[in-house]
């Protein structure tokens, strides 16, 4: 996946994603976009950023800061 000036990561594929969290995405996109800009918009980075940006939305679900999924 490559990044064209002035623009942040896409999701990365992951098959098998469980469905409750697609609703998230938006939220998780703009998560790693913040990562990605933090890190000084890093090439090949978009895994890991999403990843992490994954892990903090999802406990910010968990502690109740935030919309929980639709389920």
């Amino acid at each position: 996946m490559s990044l064209g000036q002035n623009q942040f990561p896409s999701k990365p594929e992951s098959p098998g994603q469980p469905s409750k969290w697609n609703e998230l995405e938006p939220e998780i996109a703009v998560a790693a976009y913040y990562i990605w800009e933090k890190e000084g918009h890093p090439h090949e980075r978009e895994l890991d950023h999403w990843l992490r940006a994954e892990h903090n939305v999802r406990r910010l679900v968990d502690a109740g800061k935030t919309r929980k999924p639709a389920r």
